[in-house]
């Protein structure tokens, strides 16, 4: 199903490497292209890295569904699964964010100012991958705080995840 998903709409999906010295990053630019930025990738785990990839895919995911992205519940989710989001007030769209999500706040390893990012948004995105890559050898990168065993801790989350998104299937 997650396959299905990312191919809806067209079966194109570019990935442009975008030369930078410093940083390790992404974004989703519109329904057919995600930018990698590699500046310090290279240092990055294949833990982070595979995160990483799969996070950017959730956005194409989203773009490409936006029936399945609206019916996300990020608001009942952020209360059921409470330990597994934290409030960011920084820059306009403040809300509950995934703690795995690294630029959910101001995040000094990342940049010197506030973030200025979507809580559901994001929190859509690095739900598709931490349930693929909690227990798989992701343990954070920048300012994130790892969610282990994602499909108890955040069992609501994964529940919602493996219905609407996996198709039924966990992989480990």
């Amino acid at each position: 199903m997650y396959r299905s998903l990312l191919m809806a709409g067209g079966n194109t999906l570019y990935i442009q490497d975008i030369a930078r010295t410093t940083g390790c990053g992404g974004l989703q630019v519109d329904a057919n292209l995600i930018k990698l930025y590699d500046g310090a990738c290279s240092n990055a785990s294949l833990g982070v890295f595979r995160h990483f990839i799969i996070h950017e895919s959730g956005h194409i995911i989203s773009a490409r569904n936006p029936r399945l992205y609206q019916a996300y519940p990020h608001s009942s989710l952020s209360q059921s699964d409470s330990s597994c989001f934290q409030y960011s007030s920084c820059g306009s769209n403040a809300g509950y964010f995934l703690k795995s999500y690294a630029l959910r706040y101001y995040c000094a390893a990342y940049s010197s100012k506030c973030v200025d990012i979507n809580a559901r948004y994001e929190s859509f995105a690095e739900s598709i991958s931490d349930y693929l890559t909690s227990t798989n050898g992701y343990t954070g990168a920048l300012c994130s705080v790892t969610i282990n065993n994602f499909n108890s801790t955040c069992s609501n989350t994964f529940t919602w995840l493996k219905t609407n998104v996996y198709g039924g299937y966990t992989f480990y």
